[in-house]
């Protein structure tokens, strides 16, 4: 059994046009949930989905340990639910049927990797 991080990135926002690369505290916002994914012991994988050009490039530059996955048109608008992107990613590639998703939402800058590790454990 793997633990598979999936973080949506859409590139689209009408409430914050793209927030996911807006910057805190001298960072793109994204990159918090990234880093915490990446350094908990217990995710295999850390999944990213992004229909945006800019996004995908940022995480190709800055997170080369990072899979991508570019997300369908379809599935990357407005009324697209949460749950059609996981079933994109888990449908587009051959994972287990042992393995668990895990969905980190870029928006939660203060979650960490002992958090993930705990929800895990």
């Amino acid at each position: 059994m793997r633990n598979i991080a999936l973080i949506p990135l859409r590139g689209g926002s009408k409430g914050i046009p793209g927030k996911n690369l807006k910057e805190l505290n001298g960072r793109p916002i994204c990159s918090y949930a990234i880093n915490a994914a990446l350094d908990s012991e217990k995710i295999n994988e850390v999944w990213i989905s992004s229909d945006d050009e800019t996004i995908i490039n940022f995480v190709k530059s800055e997170f080369p340990a990072v899979k991508l996955r570019v997300r369908p048109a379809e599935f990357a608008t407005d009324t697209a639910s949460t749950e059609s992107v996981i079933l994109d990613l888990i449908y587009s590639q051959n994972f287990s049927s042992k393995d668990q998703i895990i969905l980190i939402q870029a928006t939660s800058p203060l979650i960490t990797y002992n958090d993930l590790n705990l929800a895990l454990e």
